[in-house]
């Protein structure tokens, strides 16, 4: 990612980048204004808030944030001020830049009083996958586990991806010249889910697709 020029730009940016990697798309209210809402992108958010405002910005090394198959990997320069679970049981919000906070707060993109640690542990709610926090002398790290498709298959998860293709398919059956970025409005999944379901209905000769992607349509072979 090209090197932006604040912090606002950088936030924004990642923001959009992460918006690939989880199911539930983030949705922003006027004058930029946060919707208050329990997605997997409201728990990123609310990590990437706290990362840019615990970071040590004096350190020769630079924050950094990695997408894996498996995981999304947050590392910070300098150790946490407190342990995750201390920041939890505090009343007073102990951020490494205040200010920074303080410029989240005013578009309602950051909770108050170390309340944020809760959101962020909401992710194990929303994946059934844990999150996290590790810290030393030189950095701290906080990593989201991703369920890959294979562990929720594992999990007896395919009534879900069932019911998420039927989904797809009743949005076909009824528009069928509809592209997969309206399928991603209409459906609220992310259009990387909206790729790896219509390719599934396709693998299974379940659709099919008519023309090119401009001006054609879906075909359905079987339900």
């Amino acid at each position: 990612m090209p090197e932006q020029e604040n912090i606002w730009e950088s936030f924004q940016l990642i923001m959009h980048r992460l918006r690939n990697f989880v199911d539930a798309p983030y949705v922003e209210g006027p004058d930029i204004f946060g919707v208050e809402d329990n997605s997997q992108l409201f728990c990123l958010r609310e990590g990437l808030v706290n990362f840019c405002a615990h970071s040590d910005y004096f350190s020769s090394a630079h924050p950094t944030i990695r997408v894996f198959d498996n995981r999304i990997v947050m590392q910070n320069p300098g150790r946490f001020i407190l342990d995750a679970d201390e920041l939890r049981n505090r009343v007073l919000s102990m951020p490494r830049n205040p200010s920074i906070i303080r410029l989240f707060r005013h578009p309602k993109l950051s909770e108050n009083a170390g309340y944020g640690i809760d959101k962020i542990l909401g992710w194990k709610n929303l994946t059934g996958k844990t999150v996290t926090f590790e810290s030393d002398m030189l950095s701290s790290t906080v990593t989201y586990l991703l369920a890959s498709t294979k562990d929720s298959r594992n999990a007896g998860e395919n009534n879900g991806e069932n019911n998420d293709e039927n989904k797809v398919l009743k949005i076909i059956r009824k528009t069928p010249g509809i592209t997969q970025p309206q399928i991603a409005i209409q459906t609220g999944f992310s259009t990387r889910k909206v790729n790896r379901i219509i390719a599934s209905l396709r693998g299974k000769d379940i659709i099919t697709r008519i023309g090119k992607t401009k001006g054609g349509y879906w075909k359905i072979l079987s339900d």
